[in-house]
């Protein structure tokens, strides 16, 4: 699932310097579309090594409302300062409310650990 979002974010930024088709795309956004789970989350059907590095590259993936709704209700479990970076990035590009609270989370944790 990663690595088709991956795929077709990286295509859908070069398109203004290669062809890309709006069917290669459609079909990529189409086949994680079909399979979201019903809270926003996806299953990945291969191997996960890290599971809050897979939530990652959904987040930047899904804008879509159940994405949003999914990523708000976890993220105040986050641990991780990379996790809730990209997390925050996410939120705060939907103009989420909960952009600001997972913003000021990771700079509290930026702040313990630099003193």
């Amino acid at each position: 699932m990663w690595l088709t979002a991956f795929v077709a974010r990286s295509f859908h930024q070069a398109r203004p310097y290669i062809f890309v088709g709006n069917q290669t795309l459609g079909r990529a956004l189409s086949w994680m579309a079909d399979r979201q789970n019903v809270d926003g989350s996806f299953n990945e059907p291969g191997l996960v090594f890290d599971r809050q590095m897979q939530i990652n590259q959904y987040t930047l993936e899904n804008a879509t409302v159940n994405a949003t709704n999914y990523l708000e209700s976890v993220a105040p479990s986050i641990t991780n300062p990379f996790t809730l970076a990209i997390v925050s990035y996410a939120l705060s590009e939907v103009g989420s409310s909960v952009a600001d609270v997972t913003f000021n989370k990771l700079n509290a944790q930026m702040r313990f650990t630099v003193l």
